[in-house]
């Protein structure tokens, strides 16, 4: 309904923009002042499209193929008077607690684990809504995907809209709407003021978006990070086989609580795409792909490989993953 609203409030917007050029009663000046302040509107019903539809964020001297060419991204793009909204945000290195607001009071002190937060965990993100200068072309398209040089890290924000629940041996599920996502990138940092990556700058390029949510709550994990992103990574590669989901669009985060952490899997495109329901539905399905993946790897079972765990998203955690605790794990459940 909102998405029809304002699609109806940008059309009635662009005829007054030709009724104001066609409007004989009218000086050149009105015509004018007239005409900008209603394209200034529909801009913004612009804006607003392309912050719902963001999924991904490619950060400057990232590689992208784009019109049958190799483009290298440059500076964020910055229009004057056009500046997108500046959110804080701190979180705190032990639990994985965080927090955002735009007018947001930084706690020294973690409100969920009781740990005091770096300094330099107090930060701010900003979406390139208006996206990046092309820096480089190149008509040679290479013949492997260009890898992420970002390490891209998400924290899920709640906001959710339980609709169904139920219990899987050890754990309990909780199918949701509208959990809300956000996404930012830890390693570039950038100067507002030209756009260009600046590492004395406290700015990180950022997003979030609303999604479907899988909330998986297994207290038999507790504080246990190891165990937890093993168990993680595991149910993602096994809904990934069993269900013949593509790995990127389906991701998952920590959520902390008191005393444990609950999984987050999602649906990565704002809105959902359905994905969730089918994990939930399947979900014996899918623990018996993430044995099979787990069980049948040849690598050390203290550490994982692409062949099992190991993703592009989760390159900064592997040391946290281990394919022989996603298999204990996983056999706990059966």
């Amino acid at each position: 309904y909102k998405v029809m609203t304002q699609l109806a409030l940008r059309v009635f917007d662009e005829q007054k923009m030709v009724q104001t050029v066609q409007d004989s009663t009218l000086s050149e000046d009105e015509k004018t002042a007239k005409y900008t302040e209603t394209f200034n509107k529909v801009a913004n019903y612009s804006v607003d499209e392309m912050l719902d539809c963001i999924v991904s964020i490619k950060t400057p001297d990232e590689e992208v193929i784009a019109y049958k060419k190799l483009i290298q991204s440059g500076n964020m793009k910055i229009i004057k008077n056009k500046m997108p909204q500046i959110i804080k945000f701190y979180f705190c290195d032990k639990c994985g607690y965080f927090k955002q607001g735009i007018n947001l009071d930084f706690s020294k002190i973690c409100p969920n684990c009781g740990e005091k937060i770096r300094q330099s965990n107090f930060l701010e993100y900003i979406t390139p809504i208006f996206g990046f200068e092309a820096k480089k072309y190149d008509n040679k398209i290479p013949t492997r995907k260009p890898i992420p040089k970002s390490k891209l890290r998400s924290f899920y924000t709640g906001d959710e809209q339980i609709i169904k629940e139920k219990s899987f041996s050890k754990l309990t599920l909780s199918l949701a709407k509208r959990g809300k996502i956000t996404v930012i990138n830890m390693n570039k940092s950038i100067d507002t003021l030209n756009g260009k990556i600046n590492k004395a700058s406290k700015t990180r390029l950022g997003y979030y978006f609303y999604t479907d949510v899988l909330m998986i709550n297994n207290t038999n994990c507790g504080k246990d990070i190891i165990k937890n992103y093993s168990l993680l990574y595991a149910l993602l590669e096994g809904a990934s086989k069993a269900l013949d989901i593509k790995r990127e669009d389906i991701d998952a985060t920590l959520s902390p609580d008191k005393n444990s952490y609950k999984i987050i899997l999602y649906d990565n495109v704002p809105g959902g795409a359905g994905f969730m329901q089918e994990i939930y539905n399947s979900f014996d399905e899918v623990i018996n792909a993430a044995i099979d993946i787990v069980k049948n790897c040849k690598c050390d079972e203290k550490s994982c490989c692409p062949v099992c765990l190991e993703h592009i998203s989760n390159q900064y955690l592997i040391k946290f993953i281990k394919r022989g605790v996603a298999l204990k794990l996983l056999l706990e459940l059966k």
